[in-house]
């Protein structure tokens, strides 16, 4: 209607969820302005690569002044539960995301499934808020780990402890306080991570006391190390099978553990001498 956009009734379905949409908006030249759109999701079905499972959230986007500045605002309310999700790869990106006003909050439900075959297998819950703008985010909030494991050079550490803070000022990444630990033979390795995500800090180690070049040769080399055996030269292979685990492994390691349908499943490389017979 002239220079003014309306959405009276707007509706649609993903699987068996639903949407519904509504707002108005004008245009000055070729910028909209006096914008006030509302979007209410109820349990879409989402299935992409980082995310499998219903997705409910309240938007609004309108209007905030900002410093004497008026800035397009989202306010969002959003539920993850009862999903998979997986961390996605972020593209190099030298530039910013478009300035805007933010009061974002989600929340994240007990059955929520965080999870990578050759990394993490991790149920989380808790709360996030983001305030500020997106060019200098406000975060708050916390995430903890109810349970799970982590795969670290082919060898699954139980998590004992794990939170994710969201309190770095303008990023949008948490801090991590997370402690893991193993056990092979008669040795346990202690797993720990501290710091901004950016920059965390990983620390090794163990009881009896061993030196962190000893524990990695535990965990990769475990076979012949454990046998006394001389590991110099077989440390590039260990590394190389540590790689391969991550990749390939992974996803058959994925594949057999759903179709026995067993709660845990490792495929890992060991070291082994031929014999001069073959049988």
């Amino acid at each position: 209607a002239g220079d003014t956009f309306t959405i009276s009734e707007g509706r649609g379905r993903l699987g068996n969820g639903s949407f519904t949409m509504e707002g108005s908006m004008r245009i000055e030249g070729r910028t909209p302005v006096g914008y006030d759109m509302k979007l209410h999701a109820d349990k879409l079905d989402v299935q992409c690569p980082f995310y499998r499972g219903p997705f409910s959230f309240d938007a609004e986007l309108n209007e905030g002044t900002f410093f004497g500045r008026i800035f397009p605002k989202l306010t969002l309310n959003a539920k993850v539960d009862n999903c998979t999700i997986s961390v996605p790869s972020i593209p190099e990106s030298e530039g910013e995301l478009p300035p805007m006003l933010l009061d974002v909050g989600i929340e994240v439900g007990k059955n929520t499934h965080f999870y990578s075959p050759a990394l993490y297998d991790i149920w989380l819950q808790g709360n996030i808020h983001y305030g500020g703008t997106t060019r200098h985010p406000s975060p708050s909030g916390m995430i903890s780990v109810r349970r799970g494991t982590v795969t670290y050079l082919q060898t699954l550490f139980r998590i004992r402890h794990g939170e994710a803070y969201f309190n770095q000022v303008h990023s949008f990444l948490p801090s991590l306080s997370f402690h893991a630990d193993t056990r092979l033979s008669r040795t346990k390795i202690f797993l720990g991570i501290e710091g901004p995500l950016e920059g965390m800090e990983l620390k090794l180690t163990s009881s009896p006391e061993m030196s962190r070049e000893e524990i990695l040769k535990l965990l990769t080399m475990r076979g012949a190390y454990m046998k006394g055996q001389d590991t110099s030269k077989g440390e590039w292979a260990a590394l190389l099978g540590a790689g391969l685990q991550m990749s390939f492994l992974g996803d058959v390691q994925e594949t057999v553990r759903g179709f026995l349908m067993l709660d845990e499943l490792a495929i890992v490389k060991d070291d082994f001498k031929k014999s001069k017979k073959v049988r």
